[in-house]
């Protein structure tokens, strides 16, 4: 029988996280080893050359996380190359400047009604590479409700705290994108400006590996849209797209039927509909709540023509003044502690 991994995995309230690496499953070990050059001997140096770099950047330093938890995640994205790390980093903060309409309030609350209608969910078994499979279902979108830059804020979080276990960092993941009750009038706010945010906020910036993205139902909506779009992706995304349309066959050669929901059109195994209940559960949860909020008061900082950090005029998706982590604001008082104790990146998403 199928041993299906659950989707809620208990944080550890321990002080400290434990030390990064420690909860890779082999099979993400031999991976971040052969692919990334991720070992036991590699990873404290690399860790060690990024933390030094971010703390020497004018516009970070100070204003970036530097534990181990949040390095590794762009060390493993950029194989371990530690200057492409950082300009990772860059981006994943300068991103906040560049849309901040996408992270003003860029939490699970934030978002919750589009988890709920289950637009974008995370399945609760990991594929037999071991890639966390992302279900969007677009025709779930409420779009008289909820504009196009909801949606790429709903698809942040849901990558976001999807990279708080170490083996979807290492690992990837596997989207499933389900466009059937797709409606012109939803793809016409689908346009080149949605286009543009997600592809810097999902693509550019999160330290993601996409690893396969299977397109279910994609019809003539589908072939007429792609072309736009693919010349906003990367050719090693675009070669990773299947496009099953209507085919059950084709999508279970790809993604195992015992990995599926049984509703159509995927017609799988798994007894489970979506939304997935104990996936919309816990980004409920208010430790992972707080978490999101502790994270979003880093920044990357404008500077002025003197080169000294101006602080004041950053955008970013945290009301009021950027300050420096760990810093006490005059008001309102912080949310969360300098590490929320049981919601950090140390595996307190899921296993």
């Amino acid at each position: 029988m199928l041993c299906v991994e659950p989707v809620l995995n208990s944080a550890s309230n321990s002080p400290e996280p434990p030390p990064v690496g420690s909860r890779l499953s082999p099979l993400a070990a031999q991976r971040a080893a052969q692919e990334l050059g991720e070992t036991d001997s590699t990873r404290g140096p690399a860790l060690a050359a990024l933390r030094d770099l971010v703390t020497k950047d004018v516009q970070l330093r100070g204003f970036c996380r530097t534990d181990d938890a949040f390095l590794i995640k762009f060390l493993r994205h950029r194989k371990f190359n530690v200057e492409s790390a950082h300009q990772r980093i860059r981006a994943y903060l300068q991103v906040r400047n560049s849309f901040p309409d996408v992270f003003a309030n860029f939490t699970p609350s934030g978002v919750l009604p589009l988890l709920e209608s289950g637009v974008v969910s995370l399945l609760p078994v990991r594929d037999i590479e071991g890639r966390r499979l992302v279900l969007y279902r677009v025709g779930r979108w409420d779009c008289s409700k909820f504009s196009s830059t909801e949606l790429v804020k709903a698809n942040g979080v849901v990558i976001e705290a999807a990279l708080h276990e170490e083996d979807t960092q290492v690992n990837g993941i596997a989207v499933l994108l389900d466009l059937s009750d797709l409606s012109l009038r939803q793809l016409r706010k689908l346009d080149i400006d949605y286009l543009k945010r997600f592809r810097a906020v999902v693509n550019k910036a999160l330290p993601v590996r996409v690893k396969a993205l299977n397109i279910i139902k994609g019809g003539k909506f589908f072939n007429a849209s792609f072309k736009l779009a693919s010349a906003l992706m990367s050719k090693k995304l675009v070669d990773r797209v299947q496009n099953h349309g209507d085919s059950v066959t084709a999508l279970h050669s790809r993604v195992d039927a015992n990995l599926l929901p049984k509703e159509a059109p995927f017609n799988g195994q798994m007894d489970y509909s979506v939304p997935y209940e104990p996936f919309v559960q816990h980004m409920r949860r208010p430790e992972l709540e707080a978490w999101f909020r502790w994270n979003n008061c880093q920044r990357l900082m404008t500077t002025t023509t003197t080169g000294a950090p101006a602080g004041d005029s950053v955008a970013s998706g945290v009301s009021g003044t950027p300050r420096r982590l760990g810093s006490a604001p005059k008001r309102p008082p912080p949310p969360v502690p300098a590490r929320p104790a049981s919601a950090g990146p140390s595996g307190a998403v899921m296993k």
